[in-house]
């Protein structure tokens, strides 16, 4: 057994106990939840008002003010119990979801006396808000034992969006919608990404050209946030589909909605349910596309599915013919006749 000396007081650490029995399931620890049991209500570690959980709060405080006094961050190893954990876990109000996997894998390799102190620290905002370090706190919390760790106090908030740009943890656009309290932020983000694609690439992906996920961000807010509206509706009636992820027809029907906003909600809205389509022959736009689209589900499960790109070129397709009352005999883009045929534009 080893121990560890916090706010001066022993604590043991690498403990393979949670209230005195071993952590051994996965229905011990709510690993989405802090690491609460699934019959608490409430903090484990931290819910007392005993003489730690005070020590802790008022020790946390403490170098949030100084790092506020100096006007400079401040940085400190600590034995990192799970009550402090917990603490400093409430004010996690500004990060990405967690994963469930993660903390999972760093609590058995706590629990495992796997666990090293490294250069890289946890993180708390300036206002006290913790930006960086969730997973690792949220493990312990789940091990129930104190491990060493650094801490960084008075960082400014903003700079969220820049930490782990390019490493292994890279925080993604997904993971700075969620942050920015978008709804649907996973759906949300892709199609941001497919309507930047459209204005600028003609639909064809450059990943050296691209903005970063917190620049995604502000384009959506800044240029495009009726996409925000377009989400919830496009989420509803594609995810059901198997079609594959519905952030591709909520691009396709925001870019449809800034010519006629009733024209894409029918069009879209027959394509994913097959209802009030009117004409009922084959070459129909919307049934040529439906047929394709529902032949693709077992093409994808064979691995020979199309690609997005195509799917959208094809889309768009038969949204240019439904608005003409066209017929289309063939979907075809890119064929043997036309191999550099361009992107179709939205009529």
């Amino acid at each position: 057994m080893t121990w560890a000396r916090i706010f001066g007081r022993p604590v043991r650490a690498l403990d393979h106990t949670k209230h005195g029995r071993p952590i051994t399931t996965e229905t011990d620890v709510n690993l989405f939840d802090g690491g609460r049991s699934n019959k608490d209500e409430g903090p484990i570690f931290s819910s007392s008002d005993s003489s730690e959980t005070r020590r802790a709060k008022a020790w946390l405080a403490d170098r949030l003010k100084r790092a506020s006094r100096l006007k400079t961050p401040e940085s400190e190893v600590v034995s990192m119990t799970p009550a402090l954990a917990e603490i400093i876990l409430a004010s996690n109000t500004f990060n990405r979801p967690i994963t469930a996997t993660a903390v999972k894998k760093l609590a058995r390799e706590i629990n495992a006396g796997h666990w090293k102190l490294t250069g890289q620290p946890v993180i708390v905002a300036d206002d006290g808000t913790l930006i960086d370090g969730q997973h690792r706190l949220s493990a312990i919390v789940a091990a129930g034992a104190a491990v060493p760790i650094l801490v960084l106090f008075g960082i400014d908030k903003g700079a969220f969006d820049k930490i782990d740009n390019g490493g292994k943890g890279t925080r993604t656009a997904a993971d700075i919608f969620a942050v920015r309290g978008e709804a649907h932020y996973a759906t949300l983000a892709s199609a941001t990404r497919a309507v930047w694609r459209c204005e600028n690439t003609g639909m064809m992906p450059r990943p050296e050209m691209e903005p970063e996920a917190a620049e995604l961000w502000h384009y959506m807010d800044e240029k495009h946030p009726g996409l925000r509206d377009i989400a919830p509706h496009g989420v509803a009636l594609y995810a059901p589909t198997g079609w594959g992820a519905p952030s591709l027809f909520v691009a396709l029907e925001y870019l449809c909605s800034r010519l006629s906003a009733k024209a894409a909600a029918d069009f879209y809205t027959q394509l994913a349910t097959g209802n009030d389509i009117g004409s009922r022959t084959k070459n129909h736009p919307v049934i040529r596309l439906r047929t394709m689209f529902q032949a693709d589900i077992k093409e994808r499960a064979l691995g020979r599915g199309t690609a997005p790109l195509v799917k959208a070129a094809y889309t768009i397709k038969a949204w240019n013919a439904w608005r003409e009352n066209a017929e289309i005999g063939v979907l075809r883009w890119r064929g043997e006749q036309h191999p550099d045929e361009a992107f179709p534009r939205i009529k």
